[in-house]
């Protein structure tokens, strides 16, 4: 349960930094900051060290570190799920232009590098691809995953508890 909790604060976190973007003008065809990667790096983590604090300050028993990653594993597991879904609710219903603003800026960043030619379009042409709505909700789902698990694998080591005697 301590898992559903946190993947719905995840969710919500995402939906207002979308939110707070778009009010700060971020999502506009002229801004270079448009960035899914606060929604991929930084709330996962963020949250399954809040699930795993709050699994361990409701226990009374004894916490392995087995027992502490499985909570931090689930935990990263549910909010690559529900972020999944927020992210199909971002790029279709609050900025559906989403994708394309990230190809214009991954175009205008290999520009800007100094390429040109065939080697910038196979570059754009690149970002098209990933940013396309299959394959965006995979890198969706599996970049939130990872950084949860890596989170989870650091934190267990801090959260142990050994029982009282």
């Amino acid at each position: 349960m301590v898992a559903i909790i946190w993947a719905v604060v995840a969710a919500i976190l995402a939906i207002l930094v979308v939110v707070v973007e778009q009010l700060l003008g971020f999502h506009e065809p002229t801004s270079s900051a448009v960035s899914p990667n606060i929604l991929w790096f930084i709330i996962p983590p963020l949250v399954v060290v809040a699930a795993m604090v709050h699994n361990r300050q409701r226990s009374t028993e004894a916490i392995t570190y087995g027992l502490a990653l499985r909570v931090g594993l689930v935990t990263a597991a549910a909010t690559s799920t529900i972020l999944a879904a927020t992210w199909a609710v971002i790029t279709k219903v609050l900025v559906p232009d989403f994708a394309f603003l990230l190809t214009a800026q991954r175009h205008a960043d290999v520009m800007s590098a100094g390429a040109a030619g065939n080697e910038a379009m196979a570059q754009a042409y690149a970002a098209a691809k990933l940013f396309t709505m299959p394959t965006i909700m995979i890198v969706g789902f599996v970049l939130p995953m990872v950084s949860g698990s890596i989170a989870a694998a650091v934190t267990a080591i801090g959260l142990r508890r050994v029982a009282a005697k």
